[in-house]
């Protein structure tokens, strides 16, 4: 019996906005899959870092679990982040969005 190897899942597209609100700057992150996409907001905070730039993204949902803070390094190729699929694959949403707005001069 031989195993079936499933083709790679295509990368979903990823999109973002950022905005000012008074003073609080709010990071949306929308990923795209076929017909499914899935918006998550968050605040974004820039921290202390020991190398390269140190970011908290906070979800914005008033009953968010506390794990909903990421933090986030980004350095280039060095960079890094907390959350759960970062330590899966080595890259996620967060990381590749902040990478994105950095290099733009945005942030």
């Amino acid at each position: 019996m031989t195993a079936k190897i499933r083709p790679p899942r295509p990368k979903p597209e990823r999109s973002h906005t950022l905005e000012d609100r008074e003073g609080t700057l709010v990071l949306t992150i929308t990923l795209c899959q076929g017909r499914q996409e899935h918006t998550v907001a968050y605040f974004l905070s820039e921290i202390p870092a020991d190398w390269g730039r140190g970011f908290e993204l906070a979800k914005s949902l008033p009953d968010a679990p506390e794990e909903s803070v990421y933090y986030v390094n980004v350095d280039g190729q060095r960079s890094t982040c907390d959350c759960r699929g970062y330590e899966r694959h080595r890259s996620c949403k967060h990381v590749l969005t902040l990478m994105e707005l950095v290099e733009e001069g945005r942030l």
